[in-house]
């Protein structure tokens, strides 16, 4: 069955060098590929020239049929093309979710340039409401100017797969192992070993010391087992790293940084992920202050995940407006249609 992958462009060099990864996710014949452009129209644009608008769509249909044109000499499947209006962020991410796509492909930043934010505004809003598995390509310079109306896949040399024990972390590894296996790349598997905290006063006596070093011991070859029983399973002879650090995400960000990883592989949720939210805590982090490519892959449905704080607030407070409207002792299911009761 043929992964289905949305490639959402802007137009800019930024935004394409998505689509060299998103060729590179699968062979050409195990793929099929759409590209969307969305004419953005804020609520302040309610009011536009039809003939200006018809021209902002035509442009963006031509610009997809022409990358479209390209991706044809790599892939045997013409790429589907959608042109949408409205906002980028919420219309990538219903557009996906109302056709079942398994990944949106996309660049941390676009249209808007490389800034010293980790994320355009697009983008953040894409990977925290999109619930559905991720390939997130941080572009720069060099990848911009290695773009220039030519499109190869691209080349991962090596590929990096935080581990912290739980199953849900262990689902990506079918699709790392597939994906270094496809590229040639180094596949390096990575568990960090916590050191416990002991509550302390005073400095720790040498009895607590050795207790302290015997747990990390303990666990260090416990990795060590369970990185060579995960090995046997995978079409590549990993490599595989633990370290003893006190900061997990601390030293996952020093590694993968220092290491030149090409990308970094991780499941939407690990041990300690509570699966109302989208990601989970390490998830998160790369997001938030990551500066190389990830994958991630979803581990749950969409419309499992809790909605945000001010989806909550918006229901509250139009729950009260319609409480105003129809009486005090009115009862108003959750979740209710409260637009059509409004009216």
């Amino acid at each position: 069955m043929a992964i289905r992958i949305l490639v959402p462009l802007d137009g800019s060099s930024l935004a394409a060098t998505a689509l060299a990864h998103a060729i590179g996710l699968a062979s050409p014949q195990d793929e099929e590929v759409t590209l969307l452009r969305v004419v953005e129209r804020t609520v302040a644009q309610q009011s536009v020239d039809p003939l200006d608008w018809h021209l902002q769509r035509s442009e963006a249909q031509a610009y997809l049929e022409q990358t479209g044109e390209m991706l044809q000499a790599i892939l045997p499947n013409p790429p589907g093309i959608v042109v949408l209006d409205g906002r980028a962020a919420d219309r990538i991410v219903d557009y996906a979710r109302s056709e079942g796509f398994d990944f949106i492909a996309f660049t941390s930043h676009g249209r808007g340039g490389l800034t010293g934010w980790n994320m355009s505004s697009v983008a953040s809003k894409i990977a925290v409401r999109a619930v559905t598995s991720l390939l997130l390509v941080r572009p720069s310079a060099s990848s911009v100017a290695q773009y220039e109306g030519t499109l190869e896949p691209v080349q991962y040399r090596r590929i990096v797969v935080p581990l912290d024990g739980s199953q849900r972390a262990e689902h990506v590894l079918p699709m790392a192992g597939a994906l270094a296996e496809r590229h040639g790349a180094e596949l390096v598997l990575l568990h960090v070993v916590v050191k416990p905290e002991l509550i302390q006063r005073m400095p720790l006596t040498e009895e607590e010391i050795a207790l302290t070093d015997k747990v990390v011991l303990r666990n260090q070859q416990q990795a060590v087992e369970y990185f060579e029983q995960l090995g046997s399973r995978l079409p590549v002879r990993p490599e595989t790293r633990v370290l003893v650090e006190e900061d997990v995400a601390g030293a996952l960000h020093r590694f993968v940084n220092d290491s030149m990883t090409d990308l970094v592989v991780l499941s939407a949720h690990g041990y300690t992920g509570r699966q109302q939210w989208a990601f989970g805590n390490l998830v998160t982090s790369f997001l938030t202050h990551g500066t190389t490519s990830m994958l991630i892959l979803q581990d749950m449905p969409w419309g499992a995940a809790a909605p945000f704080k001010t989806e909550h607030a918006t229901e509250t407070w139009r729950e009260e407006g319609l409480r105003a409207a129809l009486g005090s002792n009115a009862l108003v299911e959750p979740g209710f249609n409260y637009d059509r009761a409004a009216n």
